[in-house]
């Protein structure tokens, strides 16, 4: 099943399709399991917040539609594929996450996750 949104540069996701894109993430997710690019960083980052891979995974799976910042947004050196940003706060700190659905495997994908 391949799923459309509106991409709009200038202009913000509507709520249903953050909700979509949130709900089918969380199902891939759950399906297929969640890739992570850019491991240093991801690594990295679990150091500077001082928290786990699997509290990340618990993070990035409860992001909600009030966490979303833009997207989707193209990205030409991914092949194309979109990417949704989303920001929230972990320890007082303000964290910045890129998630994608788009991966041969069916996986869902994290592309950053970091704090800002």
């Amino acid at each position: 099943m391949e799923i459309v949104f509106k991409e709009l540069e200038t202009m913000p996701a509507s709520l249903q399709d953050i909700n979509l894109f949130l709900t089918v993430f969380k199902q891939q997710s759950r399906k297929h399991g969640l890739i992570y690019y850019n491991w240093q960083d991801n690594l990295q980052a679990l150091f500077d917040l001082e928290i786990t891979a699997r509290r990340r995974e618990k993070v990035i799976l409860n992001l909600k539609d009030s966490d979303y910042l833009i997207g989707p947004h193209p990205d030409e050196l991914k092949g194309g594929v979109t990417y949704w940003v989303f920001e929230t706060e972990i320890k007082g700190k303000v964290v910045h996450i890129e998630l994608s659905l788009a991966d041969h495997t069916g996986s869902a994908c994290c592309y950053a996750f970091k704090p800002k």
